[in-house]
C-alpha cells in the first residue's frame, strides 16, 4: 500500500473550510509551499508542512491581520531568521495588527516580523511585579488614584 504524500489545495480548502481561490491564492503567493507542484487536474500536492503553513495564514487572517501584512512578516521572517519556509518552523504570534514570532529559550523573547521588523518587544509581566511590590511593602493592596 503506498503512503500518502500530500493533498490537492482543493482538499485542504474542504478541510479547513475556506474558498480553494484563497487556498490556491496562497500557494501562488508562497505563502505555503506546494511539495510538487502541478497543473490541471493532478495540481499541486500540498505535504504536512505545507498544511502548517496554510493553517498559520488562516490563523493570522482570523486575528485580523490583513493578506498583505501575513506576505509581509513572512518575506521579513525568511530574512531575519533564514527559514525557507517560517510558518511551519517558527511559534508565530498575532499582537494587535502586528505578526511576532518567538526566539529562542526566553519565552519573553518576541520579536516584530511586520510592524517594526527585527524589534525586539519587551514583555513585562506587571501581575508579578505589583505582587512582589505589595510583598516589599507590607501591603495587601495598593489602591488606583491613592
Amino acid at each position: 500500500m503506498q503512503e500518502k504524500t500530500g493533498w490537492s489545495v482543493r482538499a485542504l480548502a474542504h478541510l479547513l473550510g475556506i474558498p480553494d481561490s484563497t487556498a490556491s491564492y496562497w500557494v501562488n503567493s508562497g505563502l505555503v509551499t506546494a511539495e510538487r507542484r502541478g497543473r490541471g487536474r493532478a495540481g499541486h500536492s500540498i505535504g504536512l508542512t505545507g498544511l502548517r503553513e496554510m493553517v498559520a495564514v488562516m490563523e493570522l487572517r482570523n486575528a485580523g491581520i490583513s493578506l498583505q501584512a501575513v506576505q509581509r512578516a513572512v518575506e521579513e521572517l525568511r530574512r531575519l531568521t533564514d527559514e525557507e519556509r517560517p510558518l511551519s518552523q517558527l511559534m508565530v504570534v498575532a499582537i494587535g495588527d502586528d505578526v511576532v514570532w518567538h526566539e529562542g529559550g526566553d519565552p519573553a523573547a518576541l520579536v516584530s516580523a511586520h510592524r517594526q521588523p527585527g524589534q525586539r518587544i519587551l514583555i513585562v509581566p506587571v501581575g508579578e511585579a505589583t505582587a512582589e511590590l505589595q510583598r516589599r511593602l507590607g501591603v495587601e493592596s495598593v489602591e488606583v488614584g491613592s
